[in-house]
């Protein structure tokens, strides 16, 4: 009985968070396209904020309660059909909780650790002959894409150039959920390209 109750509840969650409409009130729910972030828009948003030291615009798409509570739900939703046992539910249940309690915490203090590692790559950048202020965007590369509890995952690699030279940063394993592509690691500096 608890185990039919406990997937009711997270099909009722699921469905009431990917089926509900845009607030109302919200100003960017009125445009026509939803506000979800692409792969393209992803790159240039995490190279502009570099570029213009926009920590507050980098940090936007860093994880969020949410963006935890969806990668819940679809590890529920590739993992049920191998539960066998109520035992085992219980167990994926009390992860869950004990992950949503401590999040709040964790993410304010990531959020500092990444503003430093933001500052040292903009930093580092510059040591190895960036002008911040001619660079210009040139795209982007996937690696390592992959699914993992049906969530799809890969390595931004973001090439920009300045003083007639490619470079290359790195968002490592950016996911991709109902919002856009979001991070939660540390950019990382890959170099000339």
């Amino acid at each position: 009985m608890k185990l039919v109750s406990w997937i009711t509840l997270l099909s009722i969650t699921f469905f009431t968070f990917s089926c509900s409409e845009p607030d109302k009130n919200n100003t960017s729910s009125k445009r026509k396209n939803p506000e979800i972030m692409y792969k393209a828009q992803f790159s240039y948003t995490m190279y502009k904020a570099l570029k213009i030291n926009d920590f507050k615009a980098y940090s936007t798409s860093f994880i969020t309660t949410s963006d935890l509570d969806y990668f819940f739900l679809m590890k529920l939703a590739s993992k049920q059909p191998k539960i066998k046992k109520p035992e085992d539910l219980k167990k994926l249940k009390q992860e869950i909780s004990a992950a949503r309690k401590g999040f709040p915490a964790r993410r304010k203090a990531r959020l500092i650790t990444l503003k430093n590692s933001f500052i040292r790559l903009r930093n580092k950048a510059r040591k190895k002959g960036v002008d911040w202020k001619t660079a210009k965007f040139i795209g982007y590369k996937l690696k390592n894409a992959r699914h993992i509890h049906k969530i799809a995952t890969a390595d931004f690699l973001i090439t920009f150039s300045s003083n007639n030279k490619h470079y290359v940063f790195k968002v490592p394993r950016a996911q991709f959920v109902r919002r856009g592509w979001i991070y939660s690691e540390s950019l990382r500096w890959v170099g000339l390209y």
